[in-house]
């Protein structure tokens, strides 16, 4: 009965920690999508534009370093529920 209530609580964490990442992904993606407004912006402020091929660059960096700290995040919250297991 024990295992039982271990593993329910176990599918349970990791249901809030998926919604969790889900919300925090939600989130860095609106902020993207506004950084990309403004360079986006900028970019048509400037008179030399028009005669550019866009640099995507730095918008492959931040989706580089989201992926990084998503997956830095769900690193630590796997840990944590392995230990919250070990002591369980």
């Amino acid at each position: 009965m024990d295992n039982n209530n271990f593993n329910e609580l176990l599918l349970h964490t990791l249901k809030q920690l998926g919604i969790r990442l889900d919300r925090v992904d939600d989130r860095l993606d609106r902020m993207d999508a506004k950084l990309d407004q403004k360079i986006y912006k900028a970019d048509f402020k400037r008179p030399e534009a028009t005669n550019e091929i866009p640099n995507h660059t730095e918008r492959f960096d931040r989706i580089e370093r989201r992926i990084r700290t998503t997956l830095w995040a769900l690193g630590v919250e796997i840990a944590l529920v392995g230990i919250l297991a070990v002591f369980l």
